[in-house]
């Protein structure tokens, strides 16, 4: 289908979510989000299956809701500076995500918020506190990882089944992170860590 860019800017609405599924298999492939947003709908990107690219703007929550992008077809996503959070399961299983910008506001990021994202190959994590449990669980194809020095825990099953991750780079630190639980890196075939001099 033909590349089509929409502009949506839901002043009246708050939200993103097409709720009539007015563009349901409208062939969508970019969308650019206008700056009166309150929040990102769960689901929302289930009513746009083609979508390939998508334009955030930051909403007055400062957070992308649980399940918002799940299982779907973006490429490339840019979150704005200002975000704060990225709720669980935000992107699982979206299997094209190739590349995730972060902004330095990003605090938090939930339980398998990118888990499933076969095609991640190399993620620079924001300032975040912790790294959830089963955050990158099954990223395939990820190879590397930055870990800034604000992390001072990984949790269970953080980056499980990641068959391909091989560097994970903790040099930013004062010390290595405090890996809770159990099987944070399991079934991986980690070659170097990373750590501090």
């Amino acid at each position: 289908g033909a590349y089509v860019k929409l502009l949506l800017k839901y002043a009246c609405f708050g939200y993103l979510r097409d709720q009539e599924n007015l563009f349901y298999g409208a062939g969508l492939r970019k969308i650019h989000c206008g700056n009166n947003l309150s929040f990102y709908h769960p689901y929302f990107c289930n009513t746009f299956p083609e979508m390939e690219e998508i334009s955030l703007s930051l909403s007055a929550s400062k957070k992308l809701s649980g399940y918002s992008f799940l299982q779907c077809g973006i490429r490339c996503c840019v979150i704005p500076k200002g975000m704060e959070e990225i709720e669980e399961y935000c992107f699982y299983q979206s299997s094209k995500l190739v590349n995730v910008i972060f902004p330095n506001t990003i605090t938090k990021i939930g339980q398998r918020a990118f888990g499933d994202c076969v095609s991640l190959r190399t993620i620079t994590l924001p300032p975040i506190n912790i790294i959830d449990a089963a955050c990158f669980i099954g990223c395939s194809n990820l190879e590397v990882v930055t870990v800034p020095n604000t992390v001072r825990t990984v949790y269970s099953d953080a980056f499980r089944d990641c068959v391909s991750l091989r560097v994970v780079d903790f040099s930013q630190h004062n010390e290595v992170p405090t890996l809770a639980a159990y099987e944070g890196f399991s079934n991986t075939p980690l070659v170097k860590i990373l750590v501090p001099d």
